[in-house]
């Protein structure tokens, strides 16, 4: 079992990396202005270490590990989503 929650653990750190680096895709129908882009990263990376705190809060409280897996999962897609939208070059590059 302790096996199980350390690789899972290193599992949702590392989509928690990849939405620390990526923080805010750019799209073209969004067309952000470079100042309101740098904005919504680092609004989005205050949110990110937010809900990490809460699932780790959550986790040594002892909750239910369905509401943790639900938290983690909602980090995963949409780390996902934005590495999907780099890689099909979703994006406005300035």
């Amino acid at each position: 079992m302790p096996n199980q929650i350390l690789s899972y653990v290193a599992f949702v750190s590392s989509f928690v990396l990849i939405m620390l680096v990526v923080g805010t895709i750019n799209h073209p129908n969004m067309n952000y202005s470079e100042h309101v882009l740098k904005e919504s990263q680092k609004s989005a990376r205050y949110m990110l270490l937010l809900e990490t705190f809460i699932i780790v809060s959550l986790w040594t409280l002892g909750a239910s590990e369905q509401y943790t897996c639900f938290m983690s999962w909602g980090i995963i897609l949409c780390a996902l989503c934005d590495v999907v939208a780099k890689i099909t070059k979703q994006e406005v590059v300035r």
